[in-house]
Formats: C-alpha cells, sequence, structure tokens
C-alpha cells in the first residue's frame, strides 16, 4: 500500500495557508494601497509578490476578499464586486418596509 502525504479535509480552514481576521477590525497598515472608497466601503490590496490580495471593508470589517495576478485586475475585481453591492443594496426594502409589495 502506498503512504499518502496528503490527509483528508476536515472541514477547517488551514491556518497555514489563510491569514487571520483581526478580531477588532480591519485597520490597514502602510503595505495596504487604498483602491477605492465611498461612503459606506473601502477597498485596500496588497502586494504579495506572487500576487495581489484585495480585501473590501465595511465599518471596519472584512466583507468581501479575494486575489488577483495585478494591480489592475484587483482594481477591475473590486469595481465589480461594487457594484453588485451597490445592485444588491438597492433591492433590500427600507426597515419595515414591504419591497413595493402593496397591501
Amino acid at each position: 500500500m502506498v503512504e499518502s502525504v496528503f490527509q483528508p479535509f476536515s472541514g477547517d480552514a488551514d491556518e497555514g495557508f489563510e491569514e487571520p481576521r483581526p478580531q477588532t477590525g480591519f485597520f490597514p497598515s502602510a503595505d495596504w494601497h487604498l483602491l477605492k472608497r465611498d461612503e459606506t466601503y473601502a477597498a485596500y490590496a496588497k502586494d504579495l509578490d506572487f500576487m495581489w490580495r484585495w480585501v473590501i471593508v465595511r465599518e471596519e470589517r472584512i466583507v468581501q476578499e479575494g486575489c488577483s495576478i495585478s494591480l489592475e485586475s484587483s482594481i477591475r475585481a473590486v469595481t465589480h464586486v461594487l457594484n453588485y453591492f451597490g445592485m444588491t443594496e438597492q433591492r433590500v426594502p427600507p426597515e419595515g418596509g414591504t419591497g413595493g409589495v402593496q397591501h
């Protein structure tokens, strides 16, 4: 029987690959570049030499993150996600509203 170096997936995040999220909120250091900011969201990217890691933050909490091969593709990805967020927020009915349904 051949032994494998691979372990079965346990369902837990592999700490070796995932950077732990700050418990108190996201506060970018000097190596994070601001890509976009509006009244609700801020997007940052960080050069990891082999890729760019980007995050979108709302109220100091990461709401979306990803990676791209270049800074330009990070900007495109962030723009796409922010446009989607803007579209979905427009669909959410106001507090106590019915979402356009008349009773």
